[in-house]
């Protein structure tokens, strides 16, 4: 009786344990922008009639939209990433790179948004200009910082005011230089309590 009795606890926690954990992965935030750290990405031709400026070696990252007002050279590489596998190498004969997201469509992009923490890893010598565009216009929403680290990954990271109706994440880099980038960073920042009035001399 008490073999049994033994057997039916183990169980019991064995059960315990196996659903604590699916609800610890069911909870496991999602990214909000697709493909954040470069690791999908398919094999890239050009076709015969294509004028895009761009051109893919080693694969085109999906979900990312390159902007076709510059001429840029990209290179999926995969020799020392700071995060994953993969990581995104830059060059333009212009000196300027735009590449971003659609927020149209993604699921997980918080309804109503004000604020949210954004970081990126980058390595070269460059600037980085982080922002999101929508309307009406806010204070702060535009993220920028000179980046003189050729050698080793260096973290772009601030806070950017979101729009009321935001349409579309822009990373902008200027650089003369050949850039990589890697493990794009998007996360809501909650608002803070309103804080109530205090009296004179009585403790907020």
């Amino acid at each position: 009786m008490k073999k049994h009795f033994v057997l039916i606890i183990t169980a019991i926690l064995a059960l315990v344990r196996i659903e604590g954990g699916a609800a610890e992965s069911n909870t496991t935030q999602q990214p909000i922008f697709n493909n954040p750290d470069f690791e999908q990405y398919a094999p890239w031709t050009r076709p015969a009639t294509s004028k895009h400026p761009w051109n893919f070696k080693g694969g085109k990252a999906g979900y990312w939209y390159y902007n076709e007002n510059t001429t840029v050279d990209a290179e999926i590489r995969t020799d020392g990433a700071p995060s994953g596998k993969a990581y995104l190498r830059m060059s333009s004969p212009k000196g300027t790179i735009w590449f971003g997201q659609f927020i149209d469509g993604l699921k997980n992009f918080p309804k109503g948004l004000k604020k949210a923490d954004v970081s990126l890893k980058v390595r070269g010598k460059c600037e980085v200009i982080i922002y999101v565009s929508g309307k009406p216009a806010v204070s702060g929403n535009r993220l920028t910082v000179n980046v003189d680290s050729p050698d080793k990954w260096f973290e772009v990271k601030g806070t950017l005011g979101i729009p009321e109706t935001p349409n579309f994440l822009w990373i902008r880099i200027n650089s003369t230089s050949a850039v990589d980038v890697d493990d794009f960073r998007f996360t809501p920042v909650a608002d803070a309590p309103a804080s109530s009035a205090a009296t004179p001399g009585e403790a907020k």
